[in-house]
C-alpha cells in the first residue's frame, strides 16, 4: 500500500541537549597533530550509551555519517568524569595536520554559517529497549555545536602611564593575547580605599571606546591615579552575549597589586 505526504521520523528515544564543546589544546601545542576537546551534554533518561560525530566544515548527516569520526561513550564513563574528551586531527587552515577531510559542498542545517576550518560535533543517544538496538532521530538542535577555534579565549592586558609633566593626561595601552585581537568597550574605575574588584566597586573615572591590540587612550581627570587603587573592566553596559570569552589580566604594580 502506498500513501503519498512528507515522511517523519519516529524514535522511541530522546536525542541528547545542550552539547556544548571547549578547546582545552593537546599534549604538546607544538608537536601535536591533535586539538583536546572537552565535551558536556544533557543525557536523555533511556540513554545508556551516547554516540558522537565529528566533522570538518559541516555538520555531520545523520548517526552514521561516513565522512565523520565517530566514539560511543558510555553513561558510567561520562558519569564518572564528568565530561569527556575528544582528540580531533588539526584542520587544514588553522592548524596544519596530516588529516585532510574535504567539506560538504552543501552545509547542513544550522542558524549559522559553516566554515571549512571548523570542527562541528553532534551526539545521538543510544538505548537497548525490548532487545533492541535503538538510535535517537538527532532532531534535537542543541544536540549539535561548534568547536571553537584555536583561540577561545582573549586576554586582555593593560599599561596605566602616568605623564611626564603634571598637565598632561595619564595613557593606558590595552594589549591581547592572541596579539591583534579586537578589544572591546572598557571603564576605568577608582576607589580611594581599595583596589577595585568589579566595574561596579569605585568612580567610573574614563570610558574607553572599542579598539584593537596596543591602541592608546588618553585619561584625564582630576584624581591623582598613583595615590588610589584604579583598574580597568569591560564595559558593564555591553551584553555578555555579544562578547567572545574574555579574560582581564591586571597589572601588578602600585596599589593595584594583587
Amino acid at each position: 500500500m502506498l500513501t503519498l505526504g512528507h515522511p517523519a521520523t519516529l524514535s522511541r528515544v530522546a536525542d541528547p541537549s545542550e552539547l556544548r564543546a571547549t578547546r582545552t589544546g593537546g599534549p604538546d601545542e607544538e608537536a601535536s597533530t591533535a586539538s583536546r576537546i572537552l565535551l558536556r551534554w544533557r543525557w536523555a533518561p533511556e540513554a545508556t550509551a551516547t554516540r558522537l560525530l565529528a566533522r570538518q566544515g559541516s555538520h555531520p548527516r545523520g548517526s552514521s555519517d561516513p565522512d565523520a569520526i565517530v566514539t560511543t561513550v558510555a553513561r558510567a564513563d561520562y558519569e564518572r568524569l564528568g565530561s569527556w574528551t575528544l582528540d580531533l586531527p588539526r584542520t587544514a587552515f588553522a592548524e596544519p595536520s596530516n588529516f585532510e577531510l574535504q567539506p560538504a559542498n552543501v552545509p547542513a542545517n544550522g542558524p549559522f554559517s559553516l566554515r571549512s576550518d571548523h570542527w562541528y560535533v553532534s551526539a545521538f543517544s543510544l538505548a537497548e529497549i525490548d532487545g533492541a538496538s535503538l538510535v535517537s532521530p538527532g532532531l534535537e538542535p542543541s544536540a549539535t555545536t561548534a568547536v571553537p577555534g584555536p583561540h577561545p579565549q582573549i586576554t586582555v592586558s593593560y599599561s596605566l602611564k602616568r605623564p611626564w609633566l603634571p598637565a598632561r593626561p595619564w595613557v593606558l595601552t590595552p594589549r591581547t593575547e592572541p596579539s591583534g585581537a579586537a578589544v572591546p568597550r572598557m571603564v576605568l574605575v577608582a576607589n580611594e580605599r581599595a583596589v577595585p574588584l568589579s566595574a561596579e566597586d569605585g568612580e567610573i573615572v574614563a570610558r574607553l571606546p572599542a579598539g584593537q591590540d596596543g591602541a592608546t587612550h588618553a585619561i584625564r581627570t582630576p584624581l591623582n591615579l598613583s595615590r588610589i587603587g584604579v583598574r580597568a573592566f569591560l564595559d558593564p553596559t555591553i551584553d555578555p552575549g555579544s562578547l567572545p570569552p574574555i579574560r582581564l589580566r591586571h597589572p601588578e604594580t602600585g596599589l593595584a597589586r594583587v
